[in-house]
């Protein structure tokens, strides 16, 4: 063996490792599993350099270019004609490349000189199967059928060649016959071709058999392809409940170690399983489950989250408290944050989100962390102080933006008006929201608070009204709007118009009476008190039920 020639040391020490180790390294790549051809002998000095160059094209495989690993390769081909392990390693490599054509290009000559070699011929199979040469591939698989009749790689060979071709009747034999491996034999893989077959000839009983059989494998479990393989084989037979299977003990057992990419295809399985069965409260453990699963890449929960977005439900319709998906995307970009610390887009973000889950606080603990506050970040901070009551310091912010041309947008004036409504400073609400309708005249929102402003402190009433029908004329079905011209009745003394508003507001909110608005519930029991129906304004008092 060379190892024992004065040379192997320097050959091996060029590349670090031990003759064991490459040994060991040489059989596990190239033999690829075709253990009763001869191994490496060198005795010449060309067989010497084609080892050397051999060891080269292993160590350089994952790094080099195939400019230079296939010279190598090919020197190690011509050092040594009769083995089939350097033509093994070439086609392995090839493989890895996606050159078919090559690869069938390699392989041809050495299944010539090896017509029994189970191993040498199934590569050869798999590579004409992959360019799709069927007929040239139909008489290498018979002949391995004759070889080893019950070998379990060589029957899901030949059935998905069958598979593809349409050819049924003859792939009917295979699936029978793969039924009958052993169970060192059969695996996961021969499952789903008897599922893609049972389901291709509309067999859906027989095909639920097999998705059952599927997600009982703990080797579907194993690895992450099974995640792109599994779902679109079951989505067709509506096995909503073994999808669900499949994607929950999946996720149990490798959210922690599969990449992002895998985990959004799994939440899709997930979604859509729970979707289409209606399945809410199953999906809400999901949920829980996500929420809990340390280091989880953030653009699952992103995508997740996304997902949930663009689908058409109502919080109420899926048992979920309507602040969890908020917090699994809270939880999304505080990972971003922490992975991205000079991007201010995740704080942000944050900041909007700690805000909607009601937590202010946190929202301006993490905007003073924003370097730079832009315009917007300074008036949204103006936001938050008014959702802690703490009015002056909102209005001081807003106050310095009056001569700030880019940042008086509509918005800007319905949250200044407001909170200084809300501080008890009327005139000064007054004075803005006019500003902000004469500036964006079609902005229902404005239109609205300003009329209700007026009315409410019995001010310029008729102006109030057109106001108000101008906002429901823009958007007729906003009960915000239809309460307020209820409120304007009200206050003129029409208390039939105004019950008749306020039924049009209740009818477009479609809720039950305990989900209602504060204000509006309020709104409610004055009119219909002071209208006489002081027993209906009471089933809308707020403490009704412990009374």
């Amino acid at each position: 063996m060379v190892c024992c020639m004065a040379e192997e040391p320097s050959i091996l020490t060029d590349w670090g490792r031990t003759y064991t180790d490459w040994q060991n390294t040489m059989y596990a790549i190239a033999e690829l599993g075709n253990r009763e051809t001869p191994t490496f002998s060198p005795q010449t000095a060309k067989e010497t350099e084609g080892y050397a160059a051999y060891l080269k094209a292993i160590y350089l495989t994952a790094e080099a270019t195939p400019e230079v690993v296939v010279p190598l390769l090919t020197q190690v081909i011509d050092a040594f004609p009769q083995l089939p392990q350097p033509v093994l390693a070439l086609s392995a490599y090839r493989n890895s490349l996606n050159q078919g054509q090559e690869l069938v290009a390699d392989l041809a000559p050495l299944a010539e000189r090896h017509p029994d070699s189970v191993r040498i011929l199934q590569n050869y199979a798999a590579a004409l199967l992959d360019e799709k040469q069927f007929e040239q591939a139909e008489p290498i698989l018979n002949h391995l059928m004759e070889l080893a009749p019950q070998n379990g790689l060589t029957l899901m060979m030949k059935g998905n060649s069958l598979l593809q071709q349409e050819r049924y009747e003859e792939l009917r034999q295979v699936i029978q016959k793969i039924d009958e491996l052993p169970a060192s034999e059969y695996a996961a893989d021969h499952v789903i071709l008897q599922l893609r077959f049972y389901t291709d000839i509309d067999d859906h009983p027989q095909a639920i058999r097999y998705a059952e059989r599927l997600v009982e494998l703990p080797e579907v479990y194993s690895h992450v392809r099974f995640v792109h393989l599994v779902p679109p084989l079951l989505n067709p037979l509506e096995a909503w409940e073994l999808q669900r299977r499949f994607s929950a003990t999946f996720w149990q057992l490798n959210a922690e170690n599969v990449n992002a990419t895998a985990l959004k295809r799994l939440c899709d399985a997930r979604l859509e399983a729970d979707f289409q069965t209606q399945n809410y409260e199953d999906l809400a453990v999901c949920l829980e489950q996500m929420l809990k699963v340390p280091n989880l890449p953030y653009e699952v929960l992103v995508h997740f989250t996304d997902v949930l977005g663009n689908t058409p439900m109502h919080d109420s319709e899926m048992h979920l408290d309507a602040d969890q998906i908020l917090q699994i995307d809270a939880r999304a970009h505080e990972a971003r944050m922490l992975r991205r610390p000079q991007d201010p887009e995740p704080r942000r973000t944050l900041v909007l989100l700690y805000y909607l889950l009601n937590a202010p606080q946190k929202a301006l603990t993490i905007q003073n962390t924003i370097p730079d506050l832009q315009a917007n970040d300074q008036l949204f901070k103006a936001r938050i102080l008014a959702s802690m009551k703490r009015y002056d310091e909102a209005l001081a912010i807003f106050q310095q933006f009056e001569n700030h041309r880019q940042a008086r947008n509509s918005a800007y004036y319905l949250q200044y008006g407001c909170t200084a409504e809300e501080n008890g400073e009327t005139e000064r609400a007054l004075r803005i929201l006019r500003q902000g309708v004469k500036y964006f005249p079609n902005d229902a929102s404005l239109a609205n608070s300003l009329g209700y402003i007026l009315a409410d402190h019995h001010q310029d009433m008729d102006e109030a009204k057109q106001l108000i029908k101008r906002a429901i004329q823009a958007e007729p079905d906003n009960p915000a709007y239809l309460d307020s011209l209820a409120w304007v009745h009200y206050r003129q003394g029409d208390l039939g118009l105004a019950i008749e508003y306020m039924a049009k507001c209740l009818q477009v909110m479609d809720i039950s009476a305990h989900e209602l608005d504060q204000e509006i519930r309020e709104h409610l029991q004055t009119i219909l008190q002071d209208a006489g129906y002081s027993l209906l304004a009471g089933f809308f008092d707020l403490n009704a039920e412990t009374k």
